[in-house]
């Protein structure tokens, strides 16, 4: 089978999204609001899943200070910067979701989480010299778009979450192929692994829970991972500057 143009996965991304929602409808397990770690911590419910989030905030700001250190203007930077304020995004909005799990609060929880990877992917295509300029709002709309389906389905028929994680997988995918074209290639593969390691961590959380003693829940070891794994893009990008 062969690859889409690297110019053209934007379109291929969009196009699978799409296709996504003529999957039978997959509605969101309520069960997954039901987290291993419910302890309460300094008066905050799910004290830990909230908390953790402060490390999305950490590695954001830390994005937007280096990225401030580099010159020029340019579509990479311009989608770095959408990355990183959207890990600054995500730790809000998943604070906020985990005080009170449900679906109206996963929904501004994921928002920011689409957004950070269609500006990652847009990112690495504008390094790689293969972005349009519509290729970062391409990526944006769609992953808003496939988000707000999920969230907003009801209202014209039945929930379904194929669109979303097609996105999902859609962008990991296509990072997964560019990253080998891009200088320091290695930083941003483990970044890449650590996300995997992420979600791999989100299926586990009784697991880790019961496993760690009752210390911490797969899903806090989640945010912590997926917070490393955008740590790793702003070293990558510190090291790149460096370089320069």
């Amino acid at each position: 089978m062969r690859l889409p143009s690297p110019r053209t996965i934007p379109i291929a991304v969009a196009a699978l999204a799409l296709l996504a929602a003529l999957l039978p409808a997959l509605p969101q397990p309520q069960a997954y609001h039901q987290f291993a770690d419910s302890r309460a911590l300094v008066g905050l419910p799910n004290g830990l899943n909230v908390l953790s989030n402060i490390a999305f905030l950490l590695a954001g700001a830390l994005g937007l200070v280096i990225l401030r250190r580099r010159g020029g203007q340019n579509e990479a930077r311009l989608a770095y910067a959408v990355f990183f304020l959207a890990l600054i995004a995500v730790s809000a909005a998943s604070a906020w979701y985990h005080l009170a799990p449900d679906d109206a609060r996963l929904l501004r929880d994921r928002l920011p989480i689409a957004v950070s990877l269609a500006a990652l992917l847009g990112a690495v295509l504008a390094e790689a010299g293969a972005a349009r300029p519509w290729s970062l709002p391409l990526l944006t709309g769609t992953g808003l778009a496939a988000t707000l389906w999920w969230g907003v389905g009801p209202l014209w028929g039945e929930q379904t979450l194929w669109p979303y994680l097609a996105f999902q997988a859609g962008c990991m995918a296509a990072l997964l192929v560019m990253q080998a074209k891009l200088p320091a290639s290695g930083t941003l593969l483990a970044a890449l692994l650590l996300y995997g390691a992420a979600v791999a961590a989100e299926w586990l959380d009784g697991s880790i829970f019961g496993w760690s003693g009752g210390s911490v829940s797969g899903h806090t070891l989640k945010h912590f991972l997926a917070a490393g794994s955008a740590l790793l893009v702003a070293v990558r990008l510190a090291m790149r500057t460096e370089s320069c």
